[in-house]
């Protein structure tokens, strides 16, 4: 537990999207790749996140893997996920937003289709909300699972379902205490810096 909670077992991914930042704004969002690279990185993203998100199928199965296995797994999986989200970010944002998409330096604009579901417009209420949704979400499961007086048995339907339930109770609780914390006091700061421009 010693080594999970620490910061630097934890600054790859970090460092990857100050690196993937950095990138854009250096090439201040101007940059131009040629359809190989665009294919070649999707396909690496892919398979990488992939790879993060199933490498641990074998365990699951009840097929314990070896110490060097593990210890690998352990010591990319962050950091590769990381490297993933920022191929997808850096992707969306120069317009190569989907292997099947055609660039806009060919004049025909096409949205990719990650991009197209990253920037649907239903998402913009849900982001605001994130971070309460983040703060709250483990009160919420501990009352839960606290509040039980008998032992629960797991099914995969019984994930979904607890899935959605702290989902849906994460966001309306993120709601309530944006509405009461979180949106005075972004009003507050906005008054205090406008004030402080004059």
């Amino acid at each position: 537990m010693e080594y999970y909670i620490t910061p630097w077992c934890r600054m790859g991914p970090y460092i990857i999207g100050l690196l993937a930042g950095y990138y854009l704004y250096k090439t201040e969002i101007r940059f131009r790749w040629n359809k190989l690279t665009v294919v070649t990185g999707w396909c690496i993203a892919t398979a990488s996140a992939l790879a993060v998100l199933y490498g641990l199928y074998d365990v699951a199965q009840g097929h314990p893997l070896s110490v060097e296995t593990s210890a690998f797994y352990n010591a990319v999986n962050r950091t590769v996920w990381g490297a993933c989200v920022s191929w997808v970010v850096i992707a969306c944002v120069g317009g190569y937003g989907g292997p099947v998409n055609v660039h806009k330096y060919d004049c025909i604009v096409i949205s990719g289709p990650v991009n197209v579901l990253l920037s649907w417009k239903g998402l913009i209420p849900l982001s605001r909300l994130t971070y309460c949704a983040y703060l709250i979400h483990p009160i919420v499961m501990y009352a839960w699972f606290f509040a039980q007086k008998k032992t629960i048995y797991l099914t995969d339907a019984t994930f979904v379902f607890l899935f959605f339930s702290f989902l849906v109770a994460a966001y309306m609780l993120a709601f309530i205490l944006s509405l009461l914390f979180e949106s005075p006091m972004m009003g507050l700061e906005n008054v205090i810096f406008k004030r402080q421009k004059r």
